[in-house]
């Protein structure tokens, strides 16, 4: 129901900025088990590439500027009390908890970092969603999904799976309209090739009537 696959067209465009999920993330170069692991986070200010884990010392000191967590009702009271305070202890500066199953009331949640703590982000008036000042966007809800919208068009931006699938329906439907012209192509000169031969045998048939009107 989300993947860090989601932002990647989105933020296409930023030349520093890492996309990640799923992976330990360490803050405390004492101590490998001081670690967090967000289902998706955005960092900003650092650069691209793969990488196995993330530890803010080797980021010049960053740790994640967006953080989504799949929320359930067995993980919320974790996700809005211990996880969030750390959250909001390494600097996250928007925080949103998402519920696939829609089991938890509300199943979206978003909260901005406002000095020491978290204060819930205002609903979109159109539904179930937020505006993120940080990426710039909304995130809404729809279809079961959560997803980010074009901040130009209020469109909702295609994940690479999506703009594979519309390539690839672009190159079908290309394909087919170029057999579409060359059948239509080849019925036109059947067509010309055929309108030839009548034209030719109505002079055929006019000089064959002249003759025999002569002949009389």
């Amino acid at each position: 129901m989300i993947s860090s696959s989601l932002w990647v067209p989105f933020l296409a465009s930023v030349e520093r900025v890492y996309v990640g999920g799923n992976m330990l993330m360490h803050y405390n170069p004492a101590s490998g088990l001081d670690h967090v692991s967000a289902d998706v986070f955005v960092t900003f200010g650092v650069a691209r590439g793969v990488r196995q884990k993330w530890e803010t010392w080797r980021e010049g000191g960053t740790f994640a500027d967006v953080v989504i967590e799949i929320s359930s009702p067995s993980t919320v009271r974790e996700d809005l009390g211990p996880k969030m305070a750390k959250y909001a202890a390494l600097r996250v500066g928007e925080y949103y908890l998402y519920d696939p199953l829609q089991d938890l009331n509300p199943y979206l949640r978003g909260y901005r970092l406002a000095g020491s703590r978290y204060e819930p982000l205002p609903l979109l008036p159109a539904g179930m969603g937020y505006h993120s000042e940080l990426l710039s966007t909304t995130l809404q809800v729809l279809g079961g999904w959560l997803r980010v919208m074009d901040p130009e068009s209020g469109e909702t931006l295609l994940v690479p799976d999506e703009l594979a699938a519309a390539r690839r329906e672009a190159e079908e439907q290309a394909a087919r309209q170029a057999e579409m012209a060359r059948l239509a192509a080849e019925q036109a000169q059947r067509e010309a090739e055929r309108a030839q031969r009548e034209a030719e045998r109505a002079d055929h048939e006019a000089d064959r009537a002249d003759r025999e009107a002569r002949a009389r």
